[in-house]
């Protein structure tokens, strides 16, 4: 069996990987990733639904003015609109998420309950780091109770 250090490690291996993805598609030059990209959906004369991609930086809906997206890498209005802490903030809402995480990232569940168990386990069982490192807490504790 593998230790809580060795599952802690991997378990923050996969989280870093997570955010990293997600900061690299946030960065990505999209329409989706523009702060003034919008999609429009209008269903044609034969009922058939469409999404239309909008740039709403020169927006004029009621002069008929409309201007279609088609190459967000070579527009000149084009801005990001998903900060760092925005991309972290997103990313903390997804994983705190118990429903989320189940369908989008299983081995990180797995992770948690193993880590879990395996701490419950340490703390049982210490090793010897692990008992002079108790031993040392009790020692300060008993301290801080006489003062």
């Amino acid at each position: 069996m593998r230790s809580p250090g060795v599952i802690y490690r991997r378990y923050r291996q996969i989280r870093k990987k997570i955010l990293y993805d997600k900061l690299e598609q946030a960065r990505q030059c999209k329409h989706c990733n523009c702060f003034y990209g919008l999609e429009v959906t209008y269903t044609d004369a034969s009922d058939i639904e469409h999404l239309l991609k909008v740039c709403k930086y020169d927006f004029h809906l009621t002069e008929g003015h409309i201007e279609v997206c088609t190459k967000p890498h070579e527009c000149t209005a084009y801005v990001n609109k998903w900060s760092k802490d925005k991309v972290v903030e997103l990313v903390d809402k997804e994983l705190s998420n118990h429903d989320i995480k189940k369908r989008l990232y299983p081995e990180l569940i797995t992770l948690e309950w193993a880590l879990d168990k395996d701490l419950n386990e340490a703390v049982k069982n210490p090793g010897i780091f692990g008992s002079i490192i108790i031993r040392c807490i009790e020692i300060l504790e008993s301290i801080l109770r006489n003062k």
